[in-house]
């Protein structure tokens, strides 16, 4: 039996909405990483704070655009 090659890596970015829509922020590497850093943005900031986890092809070397 082959070993298992993941075909993907996951990717999570911070957005926020502090009243003026949405707005990007940072992307972290792991999950513990995005969520420490929103509960820093939490404590810091006004507003409304969340991770969204993005699957990024391992194949491909491209630029994501976070914004989108």
């Amino acid at each position: 039996m082959s070993k298992y090659v993941r075909k993907t890596h996951d990717e999570y970015a911070i957005f926020g909405d502090q009243g003026y829509g949405k707005e990007f922020y940072c992307y972290a590497e792991d999950r513990a990483d995005a969520r420490r850093t929103v509960r820093e943005y939490r404590e810091n900031e006004v507003g409304r704070f969340w991770i969204v986890r993005k699957r990024i092809p391992n194949s491909k070397g491209e630029f994501v655009d976070w914004a989108r």
